[in-house]
């Protein structure tokens, strides 16, 4: 680990030994670089104390919580002791996380894209609420979350993920299941949430996807980029933003469907902390059949 509590990347080969587990000690303080994130009661409502509070246990405290994110453990352990639930976050700490939901078909996605790309090795890896997170190290640079990547899985590098040992909205915990050190990401796995790699359409324009064709029925739709890589969209979870949208609207955008999709579905990303930990799924569901 370097000084300021990043998993450092090992440039001896995929796989590399970490150290310990950055859950032993105060969820990780000190190895990985965390957020505050709203706790939840006991009926499941969020702390935040929004009645309509659409991702209980789920979204920052913080406005700024990328740029304040740290590895100091009496912080975070004065979090948790308020009751408060704790966020990894990712850019920060340089890691990915293949979050698999298994509500979502997840464990299936997570075969199909070790059939498509290759084994990924062992390596830390928690229960959530509904699925498991399998965290592993990236090199330096500049990454984006791949949400969608295969049906239940997403891929976390430019946001954060709910950690140990935070409270589930259903009334589980988050829990460290597999106590091993951090593995290297695979160069298939850097390459899917590297920018610089970011893959080509395959439908040609993001209003063509399934997913932008869905928001534009629904009146969703503000814009589009000159390339028609993305459409500027209304989030259905507007009313619940602590802030207003950017001049222009591009906070919240539907993506164009990546290279070697099975269908041209699209990507939905929401720039505003509630919308942080949205799954393509709950998405979904908010437009009409």
């Amino acid at each position: 680990m370097d000084d300021t509590g990043k998993a450092v990347w090992d440039d001896g080969g995929s796989g590399a030994e970490r150290g310990g587990s950055p859950f032993t000690s105060a969820a990780g303080a000190g190895t990985l670089c965390f957020t505050e994130v709203y706790g939840v009661h006991a009926d499941g409502t969020c702390a935040c104390g929004r009645g309509n509070c659409g991702s209980p246990g789920k979204h920052p405290v913080a406005t700024g919580w990328k740029d304040s994110a740290t590895g100091d453990a009496a912080k975070v352990q004065a979090w948790v002791d308020a009751g408060n639930n704790v966020g990894c976050v990712t850019s920060a700490s340089q890691v990915v996380v293949v979050d698999v939901d298994n509500r979502n078909d997840g464990e299936m996605g997570l075969i199909e894209m070790q059939l498509e790309h290759g084994d990924l090795p062992e390596t830390m890896k928690v229960r959530t609420g509904g699925g498991t997170h399998r965290y592993y190290a990236v090199p330096p640079g500049s990454y984006r979350d791949a949400p969608g990547a295969y049906d239940g899985v997403d891929l976390k590098a430019d946001g954060f993920v709910v950690c140990p040992p935070s409270k589930h909205w259903s009334g589980s915990e988050y829990r460290l299941e597999d106590d091993l050190p951090l593995a290297n990401a695979p160069d298939w796995l850097v390459a899917m949430v590297s920018g610089a790699a970011r893959p080509l359409v395959t439908s040609g324009a993001a209003s063509q996807s399934i997913l932008g064709k869905a928001f534009e029925l629904e009146g969703w739709v503000k814009g589009e980029s000159a390339d028609g890589e993305r459409v500027f969209v209304v989030c259905p979870w507007s009313n619940e933003h602590t802030t207003p949208d950017a001049p222009g609207g591009s906070d919240t955008v539907i993506f164009a469907s990546q290279a070697g999709a099975k269908e041209p579905q699209g990507w939905f990303k929401c720039s505003h902390a509630h919308c942080a930990m949205r799954k393509q799924s709950e998405v979904w569901d908010t437009v009409s059949d």
